[in-house]
């Protein structure tokens, strides 16, 4: 299994940091966890082919974990060399029918293709829904939209559930006065399957 931390940053703009996208591969599979600003640009930068991406989840809704599933589609549709032929599974926490029903009436044509699978695995699954190598669970639903109410299980790893920090812990280098790392590149980490 290869982890690659594409972007990690938070709502405030930082040169050295993209927002929330995390990419797994795993199984011949390429899936995304969260599609925040810069993501598409950041895969691209680590090496990864967005035209590969298999899955996306989506943890929750606020523009930092969502804004770039436009351009991933946008290219998908219009910047590969041959018409996708396997299908693109987007999953989101309820209601994210209806989350990106708003985003196809703005984009529709542009975005939405017979390639593409848009699924809500209800907030309240009991049991972990396999699409393996992955899992995906909801939370109990006294867990609110902002506290991230999705899990996202890789094999036996560790549930992955990002959350936006609060205004108050927001740590950002231009408005302490530091400059920001002159590191711009995705961090990677290959971790072994069970098994092997």
């Amino acid at each position: 299994m290869e982890i690659t931390v594409v972007g990690s940053g938070t709502v405030v703009p930082n040169l050295a940091h993209r927002q929330s996208c995390v990419v797994v591969e795993e199984g011949g599979e390429t899936v995304v966890l969260d599609l925040g600003n810069g993501a598409v640009r950041g895969m691209l930068r680590a090496g990864l082919d967005p035209f590969g991406v298999d899955r996306v989840f989506f943890t929750h809704f606020h523009p930092d974990h969502t804004v770039d599933v436009v351009p991933l589609l946008f290219t998908i549709k219009y910047g590969a060399e041959e018409k996708r032929a396997e299908p693109l599974f987007l999953y989101g926490p309820e209601p994210f029918e209806g989350f990106f029903g708003l985003i196809a009436g703005v984009w529709g044509q542009w975005l939405i293709d017979d390639y593409l699978e848009v699924s809500e695995p209800p907030h309240d699954c009991p049991s972990p829904s396999a699409s393996p190598p992955f899992a995906y669970s909801g939370l109990p639903p006294n867990i609110t939209q902002r506290a991230s109410p999705t899990a996202w299980s890789l094999g036996t790893a560790p549930s992955y559930t990002p959350a936006t920090p609060s205004p108050r812990s927001r740590s950002s280098g231009w408005r302490e006065g530091r400059t920001p790392s002159s590191s711009n590149a995705p961090s990677r980490t290959t971790i072994p399957s069970p098994g092997t």
